[in-house]
């Protein structure tokens, strides 16, 4: 018996310590950051979309160094890491499957390799706890866990149901162990805060949505000592910082969620600095003193001159007595207003002085006499006259007057019939359009007359598909002649108008209705084939599951057409997200054409130069990422616009990328204008400007400056989506400075890198 007893209070005895130790060690492990008399502005984290179980050591270190210096950047002070979808990841070991086998971790998780190098820069960490069908026992427990692993400065519960009451008992818990550990509560509005302040318990409330009336009034209430932070929803983190300093008052604010957004960056930065098998360009600006422009003696119409040169870097340089900074490369550039008659433009650094004049012209009247417009070569033609195109690209236009309005480009030799003439102007001369068969029109002058006899009325007598390699297709239809083809392509179809053309007596069994025909393609399920007056309109009905990325009509040989299809490309799983993905890069200009030149210097890289450094450094990222890489020039060459054309048609990549860099006319202040801009011409490529032009924006961390419609030659094919990108100004002093930088041009292009991972689907 007394056995028994002395066995119940020995029990007894263990478990009030059991409980004394458990309350004790609740809050006991390691000393945690606090910040005193600081706005808390903070970030969140979510580590699965950041660090990846298949990162190396270099690239796990690279990305906690990005993590860190991006706090430390941006003044971000709190890390918020978020367990949304990580309850009991990282906590017990059954749960880490993931990372358990990284040896290179040195027994510290991923939570507490972040802890300790952001507590090097006196960043506190948070735990963000997703709170929802948890019990009060079992919210008790994991945050004693999380304590014991990580002693972080407190945690936020989001999701919350449980009673406000156990948020005092936790809170008093809390106390007895800790001058300062914050617990937090995430609320999606105030209509609950009164309450839960009033039984009390937290110390810090976080709101998702809450106006700045909103925030002064709980302020002005109980919520004296309590922070209040807002979780700002800005699309930009410049935004974010906005709305900071006009919220001069506030507690605190989350700026972003950190999604690593320049980390794969400066995993490429790295490497620039460290591997051979990088290409490092070594661009540089002479700076003998030099004025670039004027360089001489000139004379004009314009209000206006932007004097531009180069000289010692970053030090003064005076243009007519006003102080102008030269950049670091010694570039520098400064917009005049000029009086009619001579204009004296004297720059002068370091006791040298170089001097022009220039010479502004005024317009003078002609009197008040008004010419007779004058005619271009061209010629009326008669309804019914037979034309042929005559460039290798021409434009067919919905209106004749406007050169944007373009619906179609037709191949040299093409063949058309004219309904009708309608005068319009070029060049301010007068010049003739001709009206086809389905309303559009043709300029004149990019066609010329066919003898009637030479021409033959196109039938089409056979429709049919055939599968190619990479499981492509092709749709072939055999038709005498050469007729022109209209294409239009949506979500639910293809549709091909062969103009002035008709169909067989095969298909012509009932001329008022369609013929349709059921076929086995990865593409389509079936074609209707219809004669809508003098023109045949040939239907493709999609697959529901369809892939088609693009097509191309093209005259292989007489009598023939073949109209090929393309499959989506995709990306794959692991470190070559973009294998098998078929990318042409075309660096703009090149040779003889020099592009736009440097905004100074006698020795110092042109447009083309830059385009074409861009160009290598994006096919190194590519290749790195699995992608097979094609360029219309390696070197300092000049293929013509029809030599990249044909490139085009000939490679039919998935992808292709015009790189450019925005020139200026010296009539305006070229330090005005800056950034970045995409421009795309087909409405399949609209998709890719756009992201394109957000990430270069972010890469170069230059403006953003949209993404514009063009009808540029190389832009203008259905093969694939088509971009050509304007990296920045090459007349801009400041911006020039950093565009031939090695590491800028490395951010240029992989800010098209990120974009092309975004726009390839899964």
């Amino acid at each position: 018996m007394k056995k028994k007893i002395f066995l119940l209070i020995l029990i007894s005895i263990v478990i009030v310590v059991g409980v004394i130790f458990s309350i004790t060690s609740f809050f006991s492990s390691g000393k945690q950051l606090i910040l005193e008399d600081e706005k808390i502005i903070a970030s969140t984290l979510n580590i699965e979309t950041v660090f990846s179980a298949k990162d190396s050591e270099n690239v796990f270190d690279v990305k906690l160094r990005e993590l860190s210096d991006y706090f430390v950047k941006n003044k971000i002070n709190t890390a918020i890491i978020e367990f949304d979808s990580l309850k009991k990841k990282y906590i017990d070991p059954l749960y880490d499957d993931d990372f358990q086998n990284l040896e290179y971790l040195q027994k510290k998780d991923i939570i507490e390799n972040i802890k300790l190098e952001l507590r090097k820069n006196k960043i506190q960490i948070m735990l963000k706890i997703d709170c929802s069908n948890m019990t009060t026992d079992d919210l008790t427990e994991y945050i004693s866990q999380l304590n014991k692993k990580y002693s972080p400065s407190g945690v936020l519960l989001e999701n919350y149901d449980a009673p406000y009451e156990y948020l005092k008992q936790l809170k008093q818990v809390i106390s007895k162990n800790y001058k300062k550990y914050y617990l937090g509560l995430n609320l999606e509005d105030t209509v609950d805060a009164d309450k839960v302040q009033q039984i009390g318990g937290p110390d810090l409330y976080l709101f998702n949505n809450i106006t700045r009336q909103e925030y002064h009034q709980l302020k002005n209430r109980s919520f004296q000592k309590e922070i209040i932070l807002i979780n700002n929803n800005s699309e930009t983190f410049l935004g974010d910082l906005f709305i900071l300093s006009n919220f001069s008052q506030l507690d605190g604010m989350i700026l972003t969620d950190y999604t690593c957004p320049d980390t794969d960056l400066s995993l490429y930065q790295n490497v620039i600095n460290t591997s051979k098998d990088f290409t490092k360009f070594g661009f540089k600006v002479d700076n003998q003193f030099f004025v670039s422009n004027p360089k001489e003696d000139t004379s004009t119409y314009y209000k206006g001159l932007f004097v531009t040169g180069v000289a010692e870097p970053e030090s003064i340089v005076l243009v007519n007595g006003q102080q102008v900074k030269t950049t670091v490369d010694g570039t520098f550039g400064l917009f005049i207003e000029l009086n009619e008659g001579d204009n004296i433009v004297e720059v002068s650094q370091n006791g040298n002085t170089i001097k022009r004049v220039v010479t502004k012209k005024s317009y003078t009247s002609s009197g008040g006499v008004i010419s007779k417009p004058q005619w271009d070569e061209t010629q009326k033609a008669e309804k019914g006259q037979i034309i042929k195109t005559v460039n290798q690209l021409t434009s067919v236009l919905s209106n004749p007057d406007d050169d944007n309005e373009i619906i179609a480009g037709l191949e040299k030799d093409v063949q058309l019939v004219v309904e009708d003439n309608v005068q319009t102007k070029r060049g301010g001369k007068n010049t003739w359009a001709y009206k086809l068969s389905n309303g559009a029109y043709i300029l004149a002058k990019n066609v010329e007359f066919v003898d009637e006899k030479e021409y033959v009325q196109p039938e089409l007598s056979y429709l049919s598909q055939e599968k190619i390699e990479d499981e492509n297709e092709y749709i072939t239809i055999n038709i005498t002649g050469k007729p022109a083809i209209i294409s239009y392509d949506d979500e639910e179809k293809l549709e091909l108008r062969i103009l002035n053309s008709t169909l067989s007596t095969q298909y012509m069994a009932q001329p008022t209705q369609p013929y349709t025909q059921n076929i086995e393609s990865r593409f389509f399920t079936a074609y209707t084939l219809q004669q809508e007056g003098e023109n045949i309109l040939v239907t493709l009905q999609k697959n529901p599951e369809n892939e088609l990325w693009g097509y191309h009509i093209e005259y292989p040989e007489s009598d023939l057409i073949k109209v090929y299809l393309k499959k989506s490309p995709h990306k794959t799983e692991g470190d070559k997200p973009l294998a098998g993905v078929r990318i042409m890069l075309d660096a703009g200009h090149g040779g003889k054409d020099t592009g736009a030149p440097p905004v100074g210097g006698i020795i110092a890289p042109y447009e083309k130069d830059l385009n074409l450094a861009v160009s290598i450094a994006t096919k190194e990222i590519l290749e790195e990422f699995g992608a097979t890489v094609y360029m219309t020039r390696t070197d300092d060459s000049f293929p013509t616009l029809m030599d990249r054309r044909n490139m085009i048609n000939e490679v039919k990549p998935d992808l292709y990328i015009s790189q450019h860099h925005n020139s200026l006319e010296y009539t305006v202040d070229g330090s005005k204008y800056s950034g970045s801009e995409v421009y795309y011409f087909s409405p399949q490529s609209k998709y890719m400007a756009e992201i394109m032009a957000e990430r270069i924006s972010q890469a170069t961390n230059r403006r953003n400056r949209g993404h514009k419609y063009a009808y540029f030659y190389v832009l203008r094919n259905n093969i694939a989506p088509s971009v050509l990108n304007e990296y920045g100004f090459m007349l801009n002093p400041f911006e020039y400075s950093n565009l031939h930088n090695d590491i800028d041009i490395y951010n240029a292009a992989f800010g098209t890198v990120n974009a092309i991972i975004d726009i390839i689907p899964e």
